[in-house]
């Protein structure tokens, strides 16, 4: 249950950020379109720092309010405390976030679809299934576990897709267009 309500609002927290990565894909698809590359990589660039601040700012916000945001759910007092944690370790692991979503989001604006996949594919199955079992089961970490291995997914995509971003390989397929 405490799994469940600090996904909720987690889900919640990011949504600014869904947004930007979908608004990154836009522009970033549009100005190459136009012929437009430094704009392109100006403006992903802004977005992802405007997104990472941002989901920064609310997630330190959702650290004081966890357990007020965790008891519009239920009464429970384990429940709570279970998702108070999650919220927290949330929070703390918010800036790989940007990184993780929006980069890849302004990525497949520029048709560079095929790299994204691969890196989520490969994060998954390598970081975030594997670790999260792991350290939830084998370790016996439970759900605190489970999450550890989604934050080192995040970190893991975040660090591939910026490594991307700012190597500039990402615009191989760019051709201008015709005149």
């Amino acid at each position: 249950a405490g799994n469940f309500i600090a996904f909720s609002i987690a889900a919640l927290i990011n949504l600014p950020g869904n947004a930007l990565g979908s608004t990154a894909t836009i522009i970033v698809g549009t100005r190459l379109g136009k012929g437009q590359i430094f704009q392109s990589i100006r403006q992903l660039q802004y977005i992802f720092v405007l997104s990472n601040i941002g989901l920064c700012i609310l997630a330190l916000s959702s650290i004081p309010s966890a357990g007020f945001l965790s008891s519009l759910y239920t009464n429970e007092p384990e429940v709570i405390e279970v998702a108070k944690q999650l919220l927290w370790l949330n929070a703390l692991f918010t800036p790989f976030w940007a990184a993780a979503w929006v980069v890849p989001a302004g990525l497949k604006g520029a048709k560079d679809a095929s790299y994204t996949m691969w890196v989520a594919m490969a994060s998954m199955w390598g970081c975030r299934i594997v670790a999260g079992y792991i350290l939830g089961i084998w370790l016996g970490f439970g759900v605190i576990g489970v999450w550890m291995g989604m934050f080192f997914y995040w970190i893991v995509r975040g660090v591939l897709y910026y490594r991307r971003m700012t190597s500039g390989r990402w615009l191989w397929r760019y051709r201008p267009p015709a005149a």
